[in-house]
C-alpha cells in the first residue's frame, strides 16, 4: 500500500489545510495547483489515492480524471472529488464522471481521513 495522497486544488490555502490534516493522519502528501501539473507529479509520486478539486482553471477535475484513466500508470488510482460548489446533482455527476467518491468542502478531518483510508491501495 502506498501511503502517498496526491492533492490537486488550485486554492493554495485548501492544499495547505488538506496537507496538514493528511500528514497528521500519517500520510505522505504531494500536491499540485492544476491538472497538467498533477498528471506529471502523479507519475513521479505514484499515489495511493488522489483528492481532486472539480473546478480548476486550466483543466477541470473531470478532464484530469479522464487523462488519468487513459494512462496505464494512473488508471487504477482511486480519485475522490472535492468541491466547495454544492449542487443537488453534484455527487451523482461526479460519480458518473468516474470519481470514486465525493467530498464537500469544508471536509471534517475525521471524514477526510476515513475516506482516504477506505480507498487507499
Amino acid at each position: 500500500m502506498n501511503k502517498c495522497v496526491f492533492v490537486v486544488d488550485d486554492n493554495a490555502l485548501m492544499r495547505t489545510l488538506l496537507t496538514a490534516t493528511l500528514r497528521a493522519g500519517g500520510y505522505e502528501v504531494a500536491s499540485a495547483a492544476g491538472g497538467l501539473e498533477a498528471l506529471a507529479g502523479m507519475r513521479e509520486s505514484a499515489p495511493g489515492v488522489v483528492l481532486m478539486d472539480l473546478q480548476m482553471p486550466e483543466m477541470s477535475g473531470a478532464d484530469t480524471l479522464r487523462a488519468m484513466r487513459a494512462d496505464p500508470e494512473l488508471r487504477a488510482v482511486p480519485v475522490l472529488a472535492i468541491t466547495a460548489f454544492l449542487h443537488p446533482d453534484g455527487r451523482d455527476a461526479a460519480l458518473a464522471d468516474g470519481f470514486d467518491g465525493y467530498l464537500a468542502k469544508p471536509i471534517p478531518s475525521v471524514t477526510l481521513l476515513q475516506e482516504v483510508g477506505r480507498r487507499m491501495y
